[in-house]
């Protein structure tokens, strides 16, 4: 993936419905392949905010998750806006 293709890409948007609806199980896939393209892409804060929320799954601590996630939401957001800029 290229930061060109990244506004178009779905993963952010399926992580999101996933943890609003409180679905941590399913928010699996979407933050590990997010966590993935956000580390290709040198986006570390993001990568590091998906690895907190992925642990937080695996540990099944889900407390935390929607504070991680609104974190996450506004660093994705400022990417968006980063490259969208360029």
């Amino acid at each position: 993936m290229t930061k060109k293709n990244f506004p178009a890409d779905q993963t952010f948007g399926q992580l999101y419905r996933a943890v609003s609806a409180r679905r941590y199980k399913e928010a699996e896939e979407p933050v590990r392949k997010l966590r993935k393209i956000s580390g290709e892409l040198g986006f570390a804060k993001m990568s590091a905010l998906c690895t907190d929320i992925l642990n937080a799954i695996l540990i099944k601590c889900y407390k935390g998750i929607p504070s991680l996630f609104s974190e996450l939401e506004e660093e994705y957001e400022e990417q968006l806006r980063k490259i969208q800029g360029d």
